[in-house]
């Protein structure tokens, strides 16, 4: 109710209470009570509308105890966990993020497992060629055949 609205209930208020004068006592001063309240009402709503009442909150009032005072279970229990974490998956693609890191990780194991075949092999070269008493010929690098 804004303050035209609430001057224009006083004056019906009035005015009905001049129309029924055996009634007036109480009529006026119901009238008067909603009209106070809605104006109340609308000065409160305008006044927080537009003052932040934010510092004056901070200082007012004792957040930490406040704070101290909710029961924590019970807000969580009104939380969808399910469906925060699947959103929070969904979001991150974390599938993805999965498959990458176990391909990464699938193909160094696979590297390393034909290094090391690669390794035995060699070695089983080695004793097959003791046992035959062939004696292999020494590598020589590129580098040494082109400085001779």
């Amino acid at each position: 109710m804004n303050p035209t609205q609430a001057m224009a209930s006083a004056l019906g208020a009035a005015r009905s209470a001049a129309a029924d004068p055996l009634h007036l006592p109480a009529k006026a001063a119901r009238r008067a009570a909603d009209t106070a309240g809605g104006f109340a009402t609308w000065a409160s709503n305008e006044l927080a509308r537009r003052v932040d009442l934010t510092p004056l909150v901070k200082q007012l009032v004792d957040l930490d105890s406040l704070i101290a005072d909710v029961d924590l279970d019970n807000v969580l229990q009104r939380v969808d966990l399910v469906g925060l974490v699947e959103s929070i998956i969904a979001e991150i693609d974390l599938p993805e993020i999965i498959r990458e890191s176990t391909g990464s990780v699938a193909s160094s194991t696979l590297r390393g497992v034909r290094m090391q075949g690669i390794s035995a092999d060699e070695a089983v070269a080695r004793v097959v060629d003791r046992l035959r008493f062939r004696h292999r010929m020494p590598v020589v690098a590129p580098t040494a055949i082109a400085e001779q």
